[in-house]
Parts: C-alpha cells; structure tokens; sequence
C-alpha cells in the first residue's frame, strides 16, 4: 500500500479492535522503483479526535487534539484516536510504520505499516491514520512512534490516568467529612 497525499482508503474490517483505517494511502498500479535520499523530515505528528478534509481546498481541520486521557477503569478503550502527519524531504518510495507501544515496557499494542511516495522532496505529505477500539491496558505513559525504512523519526507520548469514579470519589468525600 502506498501512501500518497489527497489519497483515501474506504473504511473496512479493519476499522475495529484497535486496527487502524489508513486514510492518506491508495493502491498504486506498477512497481515503483525506491529511491536512495536523505532521510524525510517530520513537520508535526499530532493526535486528535478527527481529521476533516474539505473536499474543494483540501485544507484539513484536526479537531479535539489531546495527548492525555482519563479513564475511571482499565482497561481504558478509546473510541477513536486519529494520528496525522505531515512529512517533507523524501524522495521516491518509502516503507513507513506507525506503532503504539507501552513506555514502561516497550510492548507493541497495535500499528500499521505500508510505504509512503514523495512525488518530489519540495512536497509535504500528509498521513492520516484512524485508529478505532483502541486498549490501553494499564495506567501510564504510552508512545507513538513513525518509522521511516525501519529508522524511528519521531515520538509522540500519550498518557492514560487512572481516576476514581464519581460515585467512589463522593463516597471517600463523604467519609472523610465523619
């Protein structure tokens, strides 16, 4: 799978259980070359509730950017989590992969992986990777990482917080007033 700016994928199966829906990639026909070149240069990674795109400009509004959630039970899913980057400076064809992984014990919990195609290193690409049913399992801290031809570029931390229940929080307050 080739990821290409204002390109899109119809959601699918993959949609659910923390799996994401690639929607900056398309199949392209034939079997393009890679090209040797500096590595891609990051511009932003960011993580949001959605991304949309208007149609007739292409502008994109990333809306409800968070890197934090509370959750009062674990495991904490997450409805819907969108990631999207912007990358510039690549050159040809490249693989690139996105993955989530636990801080504190560098456990995979989901990713996706396909190659990205720079028409010409002037451009940005933009990336945006839908994740649904998300499971974080534990209370902590939490990162995605973009790997460009296996090299990690950059890192976004993300936390999950443990809190109490409203109900559990009004009953120590209530003990605590005796």
């Amino acid at each position: 799978m080739l990821m290409k700016e204002s390109a899109r994928v119809r959601p699918g199966a993959d949609a659910i259980m923390g799996r994401p829906i690639l929607l900056a990639a398309t199949k392209i026909a034939g079997d393009p070359t890679r090209m040797p070149g500096a590595t891609p240069e990051i511009l932003a990674m960011i993580i949001c509730d959605t991304v949309i795109e208007d149609v007739e400009s292409g502008k994109k509004s990333l809306i409800g950017l968070f890197d934090h959630v509370h959750t009062s039970h674990l495991p904490s899913i997450v409805n819907e989590l969108n990631v999207f980057l912007s990358l510039t400076d690549g050159h040809g064809v490249r693989s690139a992969e996105l993955r989530c992984v636990d801080s504190a014990t560098e456990e995979e919990l989901f990713r996706t992986e396909g190659e990205v195609e720079f028409p010409d290193p002037l451009s940005v690409v933009d990336l945006h990777f839908r994740f649904q049913g998300c499971e974080f399992p534990d209370e902590g801290e939490y990162r995605f990482q973009f790997f460009c031809e296996g090299e990690l570029l950059r890192e976004r931390k993300f936390h999950v917080s443990l809190e109490p229940a409203e109900e559990e929080a009004e009953t120590d307050a209530e003990g605590e007033e005796e």
